[in-house]
C-alpha cells in the first residue's frame, strides 16, 4: 500500500475491498540477495555488571557464517553513544577501518564460509547506566550481502544498584509528587548514601512529602541534590524518596536525566545510575488528510477513510502516543496497517469504518494524547452519500381550481373527468445537493424541489393519458448517484357503481354499515347527504382500525356514525354517493329516515376489562338493546355490575343464563373484549317530563357508580353530595386501576369505584 493515504477516495476505497488480505511491503527493499552467504552471531559478554563509571569492556564478537558462499567483510554497528577503545583490532588476515561507531573488518581469504567463525574483539567505553547497547552487524560477499543482514544483537549492562523514577513524562507548569527508588542489586557489603540529583532550573523543589525506610535521614543542599544516609540496604533491598516538584512553565522541553549515585558500606563509590527525563511543553497537531472533500464524500461500498497525521515532539517513536477517534462504534484503525513513521515525531493514522455508515451528516473527532497527557484534537465533518437522490413524495395536483392531489393507485395518477390543468410537486433529498430535469411529456424544465411546476399549470384538455420524467443527479464524489423514474398520468372518465349499504336511525343520529361500491379503477371513499348537507368520507377513514372522528360524526372498521342532533324528532333525507380517484361521482342511493330525539356517544373497548358506564339515559334499557349498538359483533366475552346495597356481583354472557337484565345510567360496569370495539350509547341527558330528574344511591362501602355526564367534570364538583373516602378509576389500555382525585376530571363513558363512609346521593 503507498504512504500517502490521501489519495482520491476512490482508489482508496477499492483498496479497502482487496487490502485487508494484502500484508504491508516495506519501501526499502535490499537491493540483491544471495541465499547462498548468511550468518549468525553470538557475542559475550551478554551482561556486565560494573562496579563504577566510566568503565572499558571488551566484548567479543563471534560471527559464524551459516552459508556456502564465503564472507570477505563484516561490518559492526556499535550501540548508539558507546565509543570503541584504541585497543580496537583486527584478527589475523583482516585488515580494520574505524568510522563513526562503526567498525569495518575485510580479508582477501575465501575460507569464511560452510560454519567457519571468526571472533572479532571490540573494546568500548561506557559512561553512563543504564545501559542496554544494540549491536547490529552485517556481513558481504563483495557487494553481495548476507540473507541474514543485519543480525541485532542486544547486550545488558548494569551497576550494583539501579534507581527508577515516577513519574518520568511531565507537562509543563505542572506540580507533581515525584518517586525516586534506589535498590541493592548486587552489593554484597551493602549501600549506605544515595544522592539523588536533578537538573536545577528545569525542576524546582516545593516539598519533601516522604522517604523510606525511617531510619534514613534526608536532606538536601538547596541546589539540585537530595542526599540520602542510614543503616546499610542489603541486597534486594530499597531506599525511596517522595518530593513535590515543579517543571515551570518556561522549562524547554526535552529529554533530562535524573542522576542517583550511590556509595557502598566501604564508602567505595559506586557510579551514577541516570533516570531518563522528559519534559513536554507542547500539545500534539492533528491534521486530516482524507477525506479530501470538504462538504460531502462517498465511500465506495460503505466504506469512508478517515486520516490524520500526528506531529507531536518528543520522539512518538521513543515514547509513543495515543489516538483515537470518537465514534468507535463506527470506525476502526486499519487493522492491516493502523499508522506509519514518517519521522520520529511523526506519524499517519488510517481509520476506517468497520460498518455500512448511512447517508447524512457525520461529524468525527480524532484525539491524541502524548505521555504527558498534552491532548491535541481535530474534527472532520462530512456529508456521506452513498445513494441517489431519495423520494419524499411526488404529487401530481389537480390546477383546474384550487391544487388538490390526484389519487395514486396501481402506480397511475389518476385525473378526475372536469381536469383541464395540472401542476407536479416533487421534493427529493440528498446530503450531497442534486440537479436535474422533470418533464411532462415533452415540456420539460430544471427541476424546482419543493415548488409546484409548470407555475401557470400544464394543459391536459382533451387528453386522457400524459407521461412524468424526472432525472436527478447528486453532488456526490467520486462517483455521483442518479435517480431516474417515469409515473404515468391517466384520466378515469368511468363513473363507480352507486353503494349499497344499510341505515339505523339512533337518537340524535344514523348508524350507517356495510357500504360499498365497485369501480374500474378503485373506489376513494362516499360523499353523504343529509337534507343540504354533506360530508366525504374516505375508505382508508372508513376502514380505520380504532375509532376515528371523521367530519360529521366517526367511523370504526367500515361503519359510520352520523351526528344528527340538529334533525332529532325529524325526518332527514339520507344520500349516499360513490366517489372514485377520477372524482367521478355514482348515481345517488337515497333513505328517508325518521331520527328520534336524544344524542349518542361513543364508547371505546379495549380488549380484555373495560370498566364503563352510560353518559347518556338510554331509551331502551334491556342489555341486549344497550350492546346492540357496538360496531363490530362477537367480540363480547361478559358484563359485570356490583350492587352495593346487596354486596353482591350480576353478570351477563352471550348464550348463557342472565342474572344481569339491563343496564343503566348511574351504574358502573366491568365489560370484557376479546378485541377492540366501539359501543354507541344513544338517549337522553335527563328523562323526559314528567320524570323527575335522575339522582342517584350510594352506600357505606364500595360503590360502583356511573358518571352520567357527556362532558368532563372534576370529581368534587360531580359527587359533591357524597362524603368520599377514595375514587379509581381503571385504565384500559394498560389494565390497571389509578386514582382519582378530587380536582381530576371524570371523563364521560368511565365507571368509577368509590369508597364512601355514610350514605349518600349524586344529582348528575
Amino acid at each position: 500500500m503507498k504512504k500517502n493515504k490521501s489519495i482520491s477516495l476512490a482508489i482508496i476505497s477499492l483498496l479497502v475491498l482487496s487490502a485487508l488480505a494484502i500484508t504491508y511491503i516495506p519501501t526499502m527493499m535490499p537491493s540483491a540477495l544471495a541465499v547462498s552467504v548468511s550468518h549468525s552471531v553470538s557475542m559475550s559478554p551478554m551482561t556486565k555488571t560494573l562496579d563504577t563509571l566510566p568503565k572499558d569492556v571488551d566484548y567479543w564478537v563471534n560471527v559464524t557464517s551459516t552459508g556456502t558462499d564465503y564472507i570477505n567483510k563484516t561490518c559492526i554497528k556499535l550501540p548508539t553513544g558507546w565509543t570503541n577503545t584504541t585497543a580496537l583490532a583486527a584478527p589475523s588476515g583482516w585488515t580494520l577501518g574505524v568510522y563513526d561507531g562503526w567498525a569495518n573488518f575485510t580479508t582477501t581469504a575465501t575460507n569464511f564460509k560452510t560454519g567457519a567463525i571468526v571472533n572479532f574483539s571490540i573494546p568500548v567505553t561506557i559512561s553512563m547506566i543504564p545501559t542496554v547497547g544494540t549491536w547490529k552487524i552485517y556481513c558481504y560477499r563483495g557487494t553481495t550481502q548476507s540473507a541474514t543482514n543485519p543480525v541485532t544483537i542486544t547486550v545488558t549492562v548494569k551497576l550494583q544498584f539501579s534507581s527508577t523514577m515516577s513519574p518520568n513524562y511531565v507537562k509543563n507548569g505542572t506540580s507533581y509528587i515525584y518517586t525516586v527508588t534506589t535498590t541493592n542489586d548486587a552489593s554484597a557489603v551493602g549501600i549506605k548514601q544515595v544522592n539523588i540529583t536533578f537538573p536545577a532550573g528545569v525542576w524546582t523543589f516545593n516539598e519533601l512529602v516522604d522517604y523510606s525506610p525511617e531510619t534514613w535521614t534526608v536532606s538536601f543542599d538547596l541546589v539540585s541534590t537530595f542526599k540520602l544516609t542510614g543503616p546499610n540496604i542489603l541486597i534486594g533491598k530499597s531506599v525511596t524518596i517522595k518530593v513535590n516538584m515543579t517543571a515551570p512553565a518556561g522549562a524547554m522541553a526535552g529529554e533530562y536525566y535524573w542522576n542517583a549515585s550511590a556509595w557502598n558500606a566501604n564508602d567505595q563509590y559506586l557510579g551514577k545510575y541516570s533516570i531518563k527525563a522528559v519534559v513536554d511543553s507542547s500539545k500534539p497537531t492533528v491534521t486530516f488528510d482524507a477525506p479530501v472533500v470538504g462538504n460531502y464524500t462517498v465511500g465506495f461500498g460503505n466504506y469512508i477513510w478517515m486520516n490524520v497525521t500526528v506531529v507531536d515532539t518528543p520522539s512518538i517513536e521513543t515514547y509513543g502516543i495515543t489516538v483515537a477517534i470518537n465514534d468507535t462504534a463506527k470506525f476502526q484503525l486499519y487493522p492491516t496497517k493502523p499508522s506509519e513513521k514518517v519521522s520520529s515525531t511523526e506519524y499517519k493514522y488510517f481509520f476506517v469504518n468497520k460498518t455500512a455508515i448511512a447517508d447524512g451528516k457525520l461529524t468525527v473527532k480524532v484525539t491524541a494524547t502524548d505521555p504527558a497527557g498534552n491532548i491535541g484534537t481535530a474534527v472532520k465533518s462530512i456529508a456521506v452519500d452513498n445513494t441517489a437522490p431519495k423520494q419524499l413524495w411526488v404529487k401530481v395536483m389537480d390546477a383546474t381550481g384550487t391544487p388538490a392531489e390526484l389519487p395514486y393507485v396501481g402506480g397511475i395518477f389518476w385525473m378526475g373527468g372536469t381536469t383541464t390543468k395540472i401542476q407536479v410537486n416533487a421534493t427529493f433529498y440528498n446530503p450531497a445537493g442534486f440537479t436535474g430535469t422533470i418533464s411532462l411529456n415533452t415540456t420539460s424544465a430544471s427541476f424546482p424541489n419543493g415548488t409546484l411546476w409548470p407555475t401557470a399549470g400544464f394543459d391536459v384538455t382533451g387528453s386522457d393519458y400524459v407521461k412524468l420524467n424526472i432525472t436527478l443527479v447528486d453532488g456526490a464524489l467520486p462517483n455521483a448517484n442518479k435517480f431516474t423514474k417515469v409515473w404515468e398520468i391517466k384520466r378515469d372518465k368511468v363513473k363507480p357503481s352507486a353503494p349499497t349499504y344499510t341505515a339505523e336511525p339512533i337518537c340524535g343520529g344514523v348508524v350507517i354499515r356495510q357500504i360499498n361500491a365497485t369501480d374500474n379503477v378503485g373506489v376513494l371513499g362516499y360523499r353523504i347527504y343529509t337534507n343540504t348537507t354533506h360530508w366525504d368520507v374516505t375508505l382508508t377513514d372508513l376502514n380505520s382500525a380504532t375509532m376515528k372522528t371523521v367530519s360529521g360524526g366517526i367511523t370504526f372498521s367500515g361503519a359510520l356514525v352520523l351526528n344528527l342532533t340538529t334533525f332529532a324528532g325529524k325526518v332527514v333525507n339520507l344520500t349516499i354517493y360513490t366517489i372514485d380517484f377520477g372524482a367521478n361521482p355514482s348515481n345517488p342511493t337515497t333513505y328517508l329516515l325518521s331520527i328520534p330525539k336524544g344524542m349518542w356517544y361513543p364508547i371505546v373497548l379495549y380488549k380484555d376489562w373495560n370498566l364503563i358506564s352510560l353518559p347518556l339515559v338510554p331509551a331502551n334499557t334491556t342489555i341486549q338493546g344497550v350492546l346492540s349498538l357496538s360496531l363490530k359483533s362477537g367480540l363480547l366475552v361478559s358484563v359485570w355490575h356490583y350492587d352495593a346495597e346487596t354486596k353482591s356481583w350480576h353478570s351477563y354472557a352471550p348464550g348463557a343464563p342472565p342474572d344481569l337484565t339491563t343496564m343503566v345510567d348511574g351504574k358502573g360496569y366491568f365489560v370484557k373484549m376479546t378485541a377492540y370495539n366501539v359501543l354507541i350509547i344513544q338517549g337522553t341527558e335527563q328523562p323526559a317530563p314528567p320524570a323527575t330528574p335522575r339522582v342517584y344511591h350510594v352506600v357505606p362501602g364500595w360503590n360502583l357508580i356511573g358518571y352520567k355526564e357527556i362532558v368532563t367534570m372534576n370529581a368534587s364538583t360531580y359527587l359533591s353530595g357524597v362524603d368520599t373516602i377514595r375514587i379509581y378509576k381503571f385504565n384500559a389500555s394498560t389494565q390497571t386501576y389509578e386514582n382519582v382525585f378530587p380536582s381530576t376530571n371524570m371523563v364521560p363513558g368511565l365507571g368509577y369505584w368509590i369508597a364512601v363512609k355514610t350514605e349518600g346521593w349524586i344529582y348528575p
